[in-house]
């Protein structure tokens, strides 16, 4: 009688534990894409008023208004930042097409950063810019960071965050770790409203935050036809190594766009003789 009790208990469904970092990424991914599956960022493009904070030079903050686009073609990944400085009066250009590295203010001569000792700084920030931008996109959406070879665990208690406005959020951490990945990366999402405020990345002596605030709703048009709802934030502020780089932040959501069919001449510098 007993054995048949134990073999019957042993047939009964078995409630499958409970993985709280897969139910917080559930949910938070569920949030940032209503409308489906995140998509894949193949281009960039955004419009952004932005402050840029140079500590080497007291870390004062320099209004600019910028326009990036990013795009990813075969194993080239293009970038081109246009930079205008109100206060100067000065339109510059920094952009990579895979190959050619090129800098140029408005109406100026093209520099070719490769073949320019002199400009080493300009090319360095070039390879930066490209750098964080496409860290950025990797992880703005949270679905297209998941795979079989990731593991989440759920962080250990923090202090909640404190926006401009001093609104206090509560957030709880996820750990993601990645196997051929030799980043540490941490997700702070909103304990209330499953938003994506903070990732941090960390490899070596290597310390980077992307802050994340002022959450919109878009429609994004999809190549099938239809559209696909996404929230997307429209600031980001960047820090390294616990100092503030830059803020980001568009005036309205649909100044940030993803794949729109960037097209070839977005990333070649003008004709004119380069120097």
């Amino acid at each position: 009688m007993f054995h048949c009790l134990c073999l019957c208990l042993a047939l009964l469904p078995q409630e499958v534990p409970k993985d709280p970092a897969r139910e917080l990424l559930a949910r938070a991914v569920a949030i940032q894409t209503p409308g489906g599956k995140a998509p894949v960022i193949e281009d960039f493009q955004a419009d952004l008023t932005v402050s840029l904070f140079d500590h080497d030079r007291g870390g004062a903050p320099t209004s600019a208004i910028v326009t990036e686009y990013f795009r990813r073609k075969g194993s080239a990944k293009q970038y081109h930042r246009i930079l205008n400085l109100p206060a100067e009066k000065k339109t510059t250009h920094l952009m990579t097409d895979g190959r050619i590295c090129a800098l140029w203010e408005e109406g100026g001569a093209v520099h070719d950063l490769l073949q320019a000792p002199e400009l080493a700084d300009d090319l360095k920030q070039l390879r930066e810019e490209r750098a964080r931008t496409e860290e950025m996109l990797e992880i703005f959406f949270l679905a297209n960071l998941d795979g079989p070879q990731v593991r989440w665990t759920m962080g250990t208690p923090r202090p909640p965050l404190r926006e401009d406005s001093g609104k206090e959020i509560s957030v709880l951490d996820l750990l993601r770790v990645a196997e051929g990945d030799d980043r540490t990366m941490t997700i702070s999402i909103g304990k209330d409203d499953g938003r994506v405020y903070e990732v941090r990345l960390v490899r070596g002596k290597r310390d980077e935050l992307f802050r994340f605030g002022f959450h919109e709703e878009i429609q994004k048009k999809l190549a099938e036809g239809g559209t696909q709802r996404l929230l997307i934030p429209k600031r980001v502020d960047y820090l390294e190594n616990g100092k503030i780089v830059m803020t980001a932040a568009a005036l309205e959501a649909s100044r940030i766009k993803f794949n729109v069919g960037l097209s070839d001449k977005v990333f070649q510098p003008p004709a004119r003789n380069p120097k």
